[in-house]
């Protein structure tokens, strides 16, 4: 067997944070956390050619996949002032823990179909796809049930945030402690820019005064060799 190579392929991953405003349906504080999310993308060079144009293709497609991912993050962010964890966040957790029981669903899925189809319960039920059609079945039940019940008892706003942790929840900060933020680092940044080129112009300075300082030695040095040079010209007539 031969084999013959036909590419390479390139995969590109991008990290990136968006703002997310929020306004608390509970006291009607308006709020701010940062949502952060990754994403990837792949390109393929075919026989090692073109591999800049895949390379690109590849972090193009990582950076809309980003995109998205950023577009439609919502995360556990309590009210900063009510401590409040609104019913939109809530409910896009809730979804994603019934996703995650139908990811486990699909992988045990292959397991439940061999079971069945190998003999487990023929006593029962002879026939092996009725087997098959009940394993789905009680599987899919079970998951379902398990998901459901996790994605109904979770609600961070009566202190239950199984399956998610505390590491879930994003610090928050009201809109005018954010902007008061903001115009903190602003004038921060202002005064390190001014210090710098406060020290820029002194260091200037300094470089100046010890230029004009060697030129004045110079020009010293210049005028007493002159002066000795006209003291032997004297003595030499």
């Amino acid at each position: 067997m031969v084999l013959i190579p036909i590419g390479t392929s390139y995969t590109a991953q991008l990290e990136g944070s968006s703002l997310k405003e929020v306004c608390c349906e509970q006291c009607r504080c308006e709020y701010v956390y940062v949502a952060a999310r990754s994403g990837s993308g792949h390109g393929l060079a075919p026989l090692f050619m073109f591999q800049e144009a895949a390379e690109s293709s590849a972090e193009k497609a990582a950076y809309q996949r980003l995109q998205k991912e950023l577009a439609k993050a919502v995360d556990i962010a309590p009210c900063p002032r009510c401590s409040r964890v609104q019913g939109f966040m809530i409910r896009a957790k809730r979804l994603k823990i019934m996703q995650g029981a139908a990811v486990t669903a699909f992988v045990f899925l292959a397991p439940v179909l061999l079971f069945a189809a190998f003999g487990v319960g023929k006593s029962v039920l002879p026939d092996t796809l009725s087997r098959v059609a009940v394993g789905v079945l009680f599987e899919a039940g079970l998951v379902a049930a398990i998901g459901g019940a996790l994605a109904f008892l979770f609600n961070p706003n009566a202190g239950r945030l199984f399956p998610f942790t505390r590491k879930a929840i994003q610090p928050t900060m009201t809109v005018e402690d954010f902007q008061a933020h903001q115009e903190s680092e602003h004038q921060r940044e202002q005064q390190e820019l001014a210090e710098r080129a406060e020290q820029i112009r002194q260091n200037q300075e300094k470089m100046e005064a010890e230029n004009a300082a060697k030129r004045e030695r110079a020009k010293a040095r210049k005028e007493e060799e002159a002066r000795k040079l006209a003291e032997r010209a004297k003595r030499s007539i």
